[in-house]
């Protein structure tokens, strides 16, 4: 089982796949070569595995438990993300997702603490991941 950090590092790539994989399984296309490289290392990061097993050329991958725990916590950041931006309390959901959208251009990320500029020529950090529990 992954860990919340380690879940956390997973690229968004990596991520998009997972949730495409929430409840089918996907087919393996070899056309793209980053698609192929992001699909193999969530196999070897057992997130993944081939569907049907044993299969010699499977057609497809599908989650395994700990990918589907690795899904979970993904959805959870997501689910934080809206409540860190009052987007619940809206009463057109529409909004929340067009609010969703502005903060996914402006960079938000609920793994990442945000920077301040003030920090720019500071020797020190005043905080660090530990100090907050990521």
């Amino acid at each position: 089982m992954l860990s919340a950090q380690a879940v956390s590092r997973l690229s968004a790539p990596q991520r998009d796949m997972l949730l495409k994989h929430i409840d089918v399984p996907v087919d393996v296309v070899a056309a793209d070569s980053h698609v192929v490289t992001v699909r193999r290392s969530l196999l070897n990061l057992g997130l993944l595995r081939p569907h049907p097993t044993g299969s010699v050329r499977p057609r497809h991958t599908v989650l395994t438990p700990d990918g589907r725990d690795a899904v979970c916590k993904i959805l959870a950041g997501y689910a934080d993300a809206l409540v860190h931006a009052g987007l619940l309390e809206q009463e057109n959901p529409l909004n929340a997702l067009q609010a969703l959208a502005q903060l996914k251009a402006d960079g938000f990320s609920h793994t990442k603490p945000a920077k301040s500029p003030n920090l720019k020529n500071s020797t020190k950090p005043l905080s660090s991941d530990s100090d907050i529990g990521l």
